[in-house]
């Protein structure tokens, strides 16, 4: 049996996967079953010159790690979410005003963000939500930088996004007449990898929440992004006429951006989904929407780490922002009650709104939506049955299902999942929602 040590956390997680050393996949090590304590001394050398890992060492991980030092050799495992970086994601004090939002009035709308994994619902509760008076839905709109500079992607109209009426208006505002959407798009699709990257984005967030109530550096990527997403926030509202834009781009990274933002009013939903339903979600779409038969274990591993650390990184950005502004909703919940559910958000975010009563019960109807980016079923209009996608209790296999079970188990008891999939622990009430399989459409 192999022993990992907790040194080297990218090492381990890219062994346990089977993946190429060197990585970097994550710094947050759930194979602690197999964990070699280590002191707080040498916690401290190795975490040296990586953000993320040091904001976890320098926060609530130091007094884990003691306790790992002074346990035995051999231990069960580690609680995820008290290695979470508190330290650097607590919220201002009381009566704190930032020098910024002294001078910079807030703008008279607010974004409504959603923060979750890929196949967790999230795009059809930002459709859903984009439906209720006074609400604009645009999808993933982190990806409008990279659609923009690809050729025969669609907005959610169904007209090509570039020619879409809506956003060439919304760009014309931000931007001004004379701006080319592509060359734009191309140096904010630079800024936003240099800044936040595409990929594994959730390392950057604590070293992005520490820079709240700090002017950023003028003239750097991650200055030029941010100001370029507050500027399209503010014009997508003087376009549509929007009170609420629901931004469905799930990162945490753009979530964290939001709080650097003085002039953006912004409230945050967390959408999480059980990690079974995630991975054999994204095994079947993979192997062509059919039913996987042998085990991948090793993908199943991956993407259950992935899934962990950004629901960490999730959780940090909502305790940054605070209960009143954030809310956290579970998958399962929301197919159970989509309207109540949806409902209870608008109530709690600030812009109450109903649904046509008169909608058939389990069913709702999706009017023509101008989302950016998410999976194929923005696409659709009219009545859509809303229904729990169940199959990975009957279709996954066995190992894939206890892989991973075993790395997500901290996290999953945390939001209520049992470890035995037959039921979940809570009654399903007013909170997340599920569909149709989420496909990836450029």
């Amino acid at each position: 049996m192999p022993t990992y040590t907790w040194t080297d956390p990218s090492a381990t997680l890219a062994a346990i996967a089977g993946l190429p050393a060197g990585t970097g996949y994550t710094s947050i090590d759930l194979t602690a079953k197999y964990l070699r304590p280590v002191t707080t001394k040498h916690r401290a050398r190795h975490c040296q010159g990586n953000s993320a890992v040091q904001g976890i060492a320098d926060g609530a991980g130091r007094g884990q790690a003691d306790r790992l030092a002074r346990s035995p050799a051999r231990i069960r495992h580690v609680n995820l979410y008290d290695l979470q970086p508190r330290r650097l994601t607590a919220a201002p004090t009381r009566g704190t005003v930032h020098p910024e939002e002294e001078t910079m009035p807030r703008a008279e709308f607010r974004v409504l963000y959603v923060l979750g994994m890929y196949h967790s619902g999230t795009t059809l509760l930002g459709n859903l939500a984009g439906q209720l008076d006074g609400y604009f839905s645009v999808g993933e709109l982190r990806s409008i930088w990279r659609k923009l500079t690809l050729p025969h992607t669609r907005c959610g109209c169904g007209d090509q996004l570039a020619a879409c009426p809506v956003w060439q208006r919304v760009f014309r505002i931000a931007f001004g007449a004379g701006q080319d959407p592509a060359a734009l798009a191309r140096e904010m699709r630079q800024c936003q990898q240099d800044a936040v990257r595409e990929f594994h984005t959730w390392r950057q967030v604590p070293s992005l929440l520490r820079r709240r109530g700090r002017e950023l550096p003028k003239g750097s990527p991650l200055a030029r992004y941010t100001e370029g997403l507050a500027r399209l926030y503010q014009a997508i509202a003087e376009e549509t006429g929007a009170e609420v834009i629901v931004d469905s781009s799930k990162e945490p990274t753009d979530a964290a951006l939001l709080l650097l933002m003085p002039t953006i009013d912004s409230t945050f939903v967390h959408l999480v989904r059980d990690p079974r339903g995630v991975v054999h979600s994204i095994l079947r779409v993979q192997a062509g929407d059919r039913p996987v038969a042998e085990s991948r274990w090793r993908q199943s591993a991956y993407t259950a780490f992935s899934w962990s650390a950004g629901n960490v990184a999730g959780t940090a950005v909502r305790r940054a922002a605070g209960p009143a502004r954030s809310t956290l909703l579970r998958y399962e919940d929301f197919v159970a009650k989509p309207h109540e559910t949806i409902e209870a958000l608008a109530r709690g975010h600030g812009k109450p709104a109903r649904f046509d009563p008169a909608i058939e019960l389990g069913a709702v109807t999706i009017g023509p939506t101008h989302t950016v980016g998410g999976n194929n079923n923005r696409f659709r209009t009219g009545p859509v049955l809303v229904r729990e996608d169940t199959a990975w209790r009957s279709q996954s296999h066995r190992l894939d299902k206890a892989v991973v079970t075993t790395v997500c188990a901290p996290l999953m008891r945390r939001y209520g999942y049992r470890l035995t999939p037959e039921r979940t622990v809570k009654e399903p009430g007013p909170a997340i929602a599920a569909g149709p399989e989420e496909r990836r459409h450029a």
